[in-house]
């Protein structure tokens, strides 16, 4: 039987928009983590992307650097050479027993049945170096549900006024486009699991 989830519900401050999220705990595991991250680069080797990273090392950007973009939810735009089908089963799984779990416990109806329906066939990846940030926004314009999951180090995040810890194979899904979120602090590479400490260059390398 599969390992239950470890669902955390998210509900909006008050005043704050009306939709819910939910923060699934450890959603991936070390070994699935590392497999779908090197999917990631090896979907974009050799892409403009890819010789940029790799020279400049993203050791001092303050923004997030773009690794992989499949179908740009906004511009359609891809940068990889293949679907990263891996990436996007695995999404479209997560995402199914998700919803289920939401709903055998009675939670969060309408989220649950937003999750189930979201198509999950667009893919935006970025890489953070420690202290990075991202200032709060909404994604306008994103139809329904969204999944965020995290890899590497751990990170300080805001959504709607709720502050988290997310960490390595932490997964949130939620409608990005109602609700204002940020990342407000990334995490020193001690933080990250061993898997991503070993990659060449110390975490983020391919």
């Amino acid at each position: 039987s599969m390992i239950a989830l470890d669902l955390r519900v998210l509900r909006p401050q008050p005043g704050a928009s009306s939709s819910n999220a939910v923060l699934v705990c450890g959603a991936a595991s070390d070994a699935e983590q590392h497999e779908l991250y090197l999917e990631l680069c090896d979907s974009v080797r050799g892409s403009e992307q890819w010789i940029e990273l790799s020279k400049s090392s993203c050791a001092g950007a303050a923004r997030p650097l773009p690794l992989c973009v499949w179908q740009h939810p906004h511009t359609r735009q891809t940068n990889a050479r293949a679907k990263p089908r891996l990436v996007l089963d695995w999404a479209h799984g997560l995402a199914q027993r998700t919803a289920a779990s939401l709903r055998a416990a009675g939670e969060a109806a309408e989220l649950a049945e937003a999750i189930d329906v979201a198509k999950y066939d667009s893919l935006v990846s970025l890489l953070y170096a420690e202290g990075a940030t991202l200032p709060p926004h909404v994604d306008r314009g994103l139809p329904g549900a969204g999944l965020a999951l995290s890899l590497g180090a751990s990170a300080a995040f805001d959504f709607g006024g709720a502050r988290l810890e997310l960490h390595s194979g932490d997964a949130l899904f939620a409608d990005f486009s109602r609700v204002r979120h940020a990342v407000l602090a990334t995490h020193p590479l001690a933080s990250a699991p061993a898997w991503w400490r070993a990659l060449p260059g110390g975490g983020g390398g391919g």
